[in-house]
């Protein structure tokens, strides 16, 4: 599913990434062309043990006036969300197997 990331960059850092639908989920890219390899990632290891909460995505209109999305872009993210359950069930079965 597409989602809407917000995406910020300071002089000499790596790009900040922000999920206004997920809260508490962030990451970062040292370059842009890694942006949405490192969003699925962060959002596979956000849902981990949690998969079934994966909101339905938002509008970036949604977001847009809001004052903590100044000074950035906003990027459409394809995230498997299916992955970030088949990411979950891995963890599990993996725990499982180590008792």
């Amino acid at each position: 599913m597409l989602y809407p990331i917000y995406v910020h960059k300071e002089p000499g850092s790596a790009y900040g990434i922000i999920f206004p639908d997920f809260p508490g989920c962030f990451s970062a890219a040292d370059h842009i062309r890694d942006i949405a390899a490192n969003a699925q990632e962060a959002v596979e290891a956000h849902f981990l043990n949690d998969a079934d909460s994966i909101p339905r995505p938002s509008s970036p209109e949604h977001w847009a006036a809001n004052a903590n999305y100044e000074n950035g872009f906003w990027m459409m993210v394809d995230i498997d969300v299916d992955g970030a359950s088949h990411a979950s069930l891995g963890q599990n079965n993996a725990a499982s197997s180590n008792c």
